[in-house]
């Protein structure tokens, strides 16, 4: 039997074997003198474009909730565009084409060249060195389109992977009318939208089938025509306005007589398409007078109503050019008889009526 005073140096010794037998077992790389090379191996890879997805509709209101396929020159339209991303948003770049076409049942073909009339295209990207979005438009030259991004509303965060775009879009003046329920050269408008990321991988959301109604615009040269003094029973000399004309399709150009003349005392004459007789006053116009006699030559009588009143020139073929078509119209004024003395005026209009 192990006398007690001598076990703490049995277990001195067993301590100092435990502790041998620890510094053996213990692994190479712990030891403080090894010294480890390592083999350096560069891992790349490299990430290609993902096909987006791209969405669009058309809409008449600003809170973007009410779908439309009607478009009317110079009335606000709004486009959203939603597209999706495996990539980051970025990188994508969208690519607008709207375009008349003769077939409302499909889309057709992208023209190649842009005009006020028939095409416009418009472009978005990010612009990473300003931080921002970007919208570049090409509607054929210096015109009434309008096309920017949003500013009430939140474009996408370039570092998400999905954003909505949205777009005011205002047609210009001369956007060609299109139906097929009117008389109109062409039967829609087509969009093609294509989203691209990366400029490599794209992929294309399309409409057809949208109105664009007719616009006619008259631009007088002159606010007022006097037909000077004249004596009850009598006819003006010719006098002469000038007129341009902004239409987006084939068009009537209409003058409107006023129904009534009146003087600042509350006297009245009336308009007649008749020979005007008590109380009366008839108005002639044309395109054309005989210098010599100084008569209109080919007049029409004028009414007050534009359903009624003959048109001056019909079915003038449209659209015209954003600088528009100059007409010079020739007047006459004719009185009847029993007419209080005083000036006497009213309102004229002169329209670009649609021929559908």
């Amino acid at each position: 039997m192990i006398g007690m005073h001598k076990l703490p140096r049995i277990l001195v010794r067993a301590a100092a074997v435990l502790v041998a037998l620890l510094a053996v077992l213990q692994p190479a790389a712990a030891l403080a003198d090894d010294k480890l090379v390592p083999g350096n191996v560069d891992v790349s890879v490299t990430v290609t474009a993902a096909t987006p997805t791209v969405t669009f509709d058309i809409y008449s209101d600003s809170s973007y909730t009410t779908p439309t396929t009607d478009l009317v020159p110079q009335t606000q339209v709004y486009m959203k565009i939603d597209v999706s991303t495996d990539n980051v948003m970025e990188e994508v770049s969208v690519k607008v084409d709207m375009f008349a076409d003769n077939d409302a049942s499909t889309v057709g073909t992208i023209p190649t060249a842009t005009s006020p009339s028939t095409h416009v295209t418009f472009t978005i990207s990010y612009d990473s060195t300003n931080g921002k979005w970007v919208l570049n438009a090409d509607t054929g030259g210096s015109n009434t389109w309008i096309i920017q991004l949003d500013p009430n509303q939140q474009q996408p965060d370039p570092t998400a992977t999905s954003g909505t775009f949205y777009v005011i879009i205002v047609p210009g003046k001369t956007a060609a009318e299109a139906s097929t329920s009117e008389n109109a050269d062409y039967a829609d408008w087509d969009i093609v939208v294509t989203a691209t990321v990366a400029g490599t991988a794209s992929n294309t959301a399309s409409k057809s089938g949208l109105v664009m109604y007719f616009y006619g615009e008259v631009q007088p040269a002159a606010t007022s025509l006097d037909f000077g003094s004249l004596q009850p029973g009598t006819k003006s000399s010719v006098q002469s306005l000038d007129v341009t004309v902004i239409a987006n399709g084939d068009f009537d150009l209409k003058v409107v007589a006023p129904a009534q003349l009146t003087t600042s005392d509350g006297y009245t004459i009336s308009l007649t398409t008749n020979p005007p007789g008590l109380g009366e006053f008839r108005m002639n116009a044309s395109l054309t007078y005989d210098s010599t006699t100084g008569e209109l030559t080919n007049s029409v009588v004028l009414t007050s109503s534009i359903d009624t009143t003959p048109a001056l020139v019909s079915a003038a073929d449209g659209p015209t050019q954003e600088s528009g078509e100059t007409y010079t119209i020739y007047f006459q004024l004719e009185l009847g008889t029993g007419i209080h003395t005083g000036t006497y005026g009213g309102t004229m209009q002169v329209y670009a009526a649609d021929t559908g």
